[in-house]
């Protein structure tokens, strides 16, 4: 059994961020030598804080996504940017992170 999570950090957020805040697991069963590959559906939402006005905002700039079996452990970095203006959302945001898990071919 694994367990595969999904951590993002915002370098330049105003705020001070974590380090590695996780957004996101997926727990799969694999057969001695067996390969999956886990896809993790992200929203904009998930990258955003409050702010000092306790406005819940998301800023335009740089992410990294980092995943591996724990916080120590990790396997995989990708950069991505937030295109846009500063977006203030007033609205729930999407807390959970969907995920699947997909069979490799040989």
């Amino acid at each position: 059994v694994e367990v595969v999570q999904l951590y993002c950090h915002d370098p330049v957020a105003q705020t001070p961020r974590p380090e590695r805040q996780l957004i996101g697991f997926h727990r799969l069963a694999l057969a001695a030598g067996q390969s999956k590959r886990v896809t993790f559906q992200l929203d904009v939402s998930q990258f955003g804080y409050y702010n000092r006005r306790l406005e819940y905002v998301v800023e335009p700039g740089a992410i990294v996504l980092l995943a591996g079996s724990s916080s120590r452990d990790i396997r995989a970095r990708s950069r991505l940017n937030v295109q846009g203006d500063l977006r203030i959302f007033k609205q729930q945001q999407r807390l959970a992170t969907q995920s699947r898990e997909l069979e490799l071919s040989p």
